[in-house]
């Protein structure tokens, strides 16, 4: 038995490889996220390679297994982010469906961004009266200048490009900041690639804060201002529905 245990974990951790470099900056970048934008992304949870290995071989009651799949799962830090993506899902379908996650930031060009989510719902909308609504099957965009509602299928992966991103990571490019409170939150902070500061709700996993460093110089692109959970909203709320007198604009893919 203990022959077959090593020689499952050997496997495992052979199989297993990350990438010696990524930038996810630029990567993020070329993806046009935003902050708020990557934290409201649907994601999916995906057990590690590691314990669906031991798992497979029915192993995973006993006590060192269990033991080295904590150990193994503590120090791979890239791991633990991956897994915050992939929790944020998990924790909005607990939600009931009256109730939302709420968070208020202030994009670059001074402009109010309000967003609720609850399940694979979301509502953004902006002080001008634009905003994006999504039942998670579909998709509408308000324009208030243009009074046109403009409808497409949500088409989204089951992976989020975030959870992807870190599984791949050299865990020694991410650092461990410790927590903080913020905006009355527990956060736990990490600095990615020494430029980028990641805050996680640690009870939400959602990212309240993204910060670019760069020497003494900490700038954060949009700023979050208000973040809530628990917010009550009603049945219609995430209603893919155009306002009266809109003009309606169908698309078989927006992107």
């Amino acid at each position: 038995m203990e022959r077959k245990l090593k020689e499952t974990l050997q496997r495992a951790a052979n199989q297993y490889e990350f990438t010696e470099s990524v930038n996810i900056k630029s990567v993020l970048n070329k993806k046009g996220k935003k902050q708020l934008k990557n934290v409201f992304k649907w994601s999916y949870a995906v057990a590690s390679l590691l314990i669906m290995t031991v798992l497979s071989v029915g192993m995973w009651n006993i006590p060192t297994v269990k033991a080295a799949i904590s150990q193994t799962i503590e120090k791979a830090i890239n791991l633990v982010i991956s897994d915050n993506f992939s929790d944020i899902q998990d924790n909005l379908n607990k939600m009931p469906p009256t109730l939302a996650f709420m968070g208020v930031e202030i994009s670059p060009d001074g402009r109010k961004l309000t967003t609720y989510l609850s399940g694979e719902k979301e509502f953004k909308k902006f002080e001008n009266g634009d905003y994006t609504v999504s039942d998670g099957k579909l998709v509408g965009q308000y324009d208030k200048v243009k009074n046109t509602f403009t409808i497409w299928k949500n088409k989204r992966s089951s992976q989020s490009f975030e959870e992807e991103l870190f599984k791949g990571m050299d865990k020694s490019k991410i650092q461990k900041l410790g927590s903080d409170s913020f905006l009355g939150r527990t956060v736990d902070k990490y600095l990615i690639e020494g430029n980028t500061e990641l805050w996680f709700d640690q009870e939400t996993k959602l990212i309240l804060r993204e910060i670019n460093v760069n020497g003494d110089q900490r700038v954060e692109d949009s700023k979050v201002i208000d973040f809530k959970v628990n917010v009550e909203v009603n049945a219609n709320f995430f209603e893919v529905k155009p306002p009266k007198g809109a003009k309606v604009i169908q698309m078989n893919d927006f992107y």
